[in-house]
């Protein structure tokens, strides 16, 4: 089922980028169809289903250098001009193979920008560009053979891909209202990336949290600590950081097939199982109850580049490693002075994605432990797979979506700090001559409330 990506902002230009490249790059698979379409015309290259979207237009007057390819990437990314010159350096370097490039149509900016002012980005520009990027994504939609769903790409820190982001996917609901629809929402820096990050970030989640079928968050101190110590890359670049996240991501959303989860009642994946439907699956699977919509994507292996050649597969010891990631432990006192190893989170649902030899018939019981999931929770895990490798010949990678607690602390920590901000009256005179008033923000931080409480009791 093909899923429509809307790419918002800078930062969701940037990580969709990334994205479309991981997706483009899995070994031993042709482009997934869900995410391509032919270009009709004999030796074109395939055209990303993607529409890219952004209020400032400062890098078109530099498109002109760049290759076909690179112009309509560039088009959309808000960027200072030496960080321009890294991107597409590393556009040209993806796309000088002739996987895939982006649709000369498919992109829609203006001159007025945004301002990191998440009122500016849903109340004026939203408003304003309401028709016409409603009329973009119509025509990406009747491309589409069978139309699976929305997939939008955004920061939660500024105003375009928070604000505005949040409007487009708000009206797709109202036009599309039996679509399904996933944000993938890129955490800003704890330290601080803009000073009303914590306003745009509690903003973007409420809103989110009325009209999508899940939210998929990253943090981007996550993807600087993965490249850090598990990357060996010292000061990581967001060209770096994004395809760290991106690759996890596209574990998920290759084609893949459902297999039972008893390995003894699995076998070979092949063309004859059923194909896990993006995205209505993910949202049956993961986002069932209407209070938990909050996604964390984990993924195996976390090992160096240079190192894969000497890497050895296997899937226990992959299994164990993702088990280790998404459900770290801490160590519990019980009486009789003994320590009790106990999971610090719990999750709602998950679904597990093998890839490579074996996928098929993995013995996956480490991640069924009751202790992983509340009481209540009916048949929360669920497994897919396919025998073709992802990375390398005979390479073995495992990932997984799971709606747990992850997600929760940097919005607890978000709403401490907002509302400091918010009793101070810091800012908020910027959002309310956009038409936003003080009972807006009390609805919103109350819904993020609401969602952080929902998982605390988990």
């Amino acid at each position: 089922m093909s899923v429509v990506v809307l790419q918002l902002g800078q930062g969701g230009n940037q990580y969709g980028l990334a994205l479309f490249n991981a997706l483009a790059s899995s070994r031993g698979s042709p482009l997934p169809c869900e995410f391509f379409e032919e270009s009709g015309s004999r030796g074109e290259l395939p055209r990303a289903r993607a529409l890219l979207i952004d209020m400032e237009p400062k890098v078109s007057s530099s498109i002109a250098i760049f290759p076909f390819s690179c112009r309509v990437i560039l088009l959309s990314l808000a960027l200072a001009n030496k960080s321009i010159q890294v991107v597409a350096a590393v556009t040209r370097k993806a796309n000088g193979g002739g996987a895939w490039k982006y649709d000369s149509r498919s992109c829609f900016t203006l001159d007025s920008g945004s301002g990191n002012n998440w009122a500016a980005g849903y109340c004026s520009n939203g408003v304003t560009c309401r028709e016409p990027v409603l009329e973009q994504i119509r025509l990406k939609v009747e491309k589409c053979d069978c139309f699976g769903g929305f997939l939008g790409i955004q920061s939660l820190a500024g105003g375009t891909g928070a604000g505005f982001g949040a409007y487009v996917l708000e009206a797709l609901k109202d036009e599309y209202p039996s679509a399904c629809i996933f944000s993938h929402s890129i955490w800003p820096f704890q330290s601080g990336e803009v000073v009303v990050q914590n306003y745009n970030v509690l903003l973007t989640l409420a809103k989110l949290h009325e009209v999508v079928d899940g939210i998929i968050t990253v943090e981007n101190d996550s993807l600087v600590a993965a490249c850090k110590k598990t990357l060996g890359i010292p000061s990581p670049s967001f060209v770096e950081m994004n395809s760290a996240g991106a690759h996890a991501l596209a574990s998920l959303l290759l084609p893949s097939f459902w297999r039972p989860i008893q390995a003894s009642q699995a076998s070979t994946c092949n063309s004859s199982q059923l194909r896990v439907r993006l995205l209505s699956d993910l949202a049956y699977a993961l986002c069932a109850h209407p209070a938990y919509r909050m996604l964390t994507v984990y993924s195996t292996p976390q090992v160096r580049v240079e190192s894969l050649d000497f890497t050895t597969f296997a899937w226990p010891s992959q299994l164990k490693q993702l088990k280790r990631i998404a459900y770290p432990v801490e160590l519990e006192q019980v009486p009789g002075d003994t320590r009790l190893a106990k999971s610090v989170q719990k999750s709602v649902a998950s679904l597990l994605a093998l890839r490579g030899p074996g996928a098929g018939t993995a013995d996956v019981s480490v991640m069924r432990e009751p202790s992983l999931y509340p009481s209540w929770c009916i048949d929360p895990l669920n497994v897919c797979a396919n025998d073709k490798e992802m990375i390398k010949d005979g390479g073995l990678a495992a990932g997984m979506m799971s709606n747990c607690q992850g997600a929760i602390l940097p919005a607890s920590k978000a709403l401490t700090r907002a509302y400091a901000m918010f009793y101070s009256k810091a800012y908020l005179h910027q959002y309310f001559k956009h038409g936003l008033d003080a009972s807006f923000f009390e609805a919103a931080f109350a819904t993020v409330e609401d969602v952080c409480h929902s998982y605390s009791i988990l």
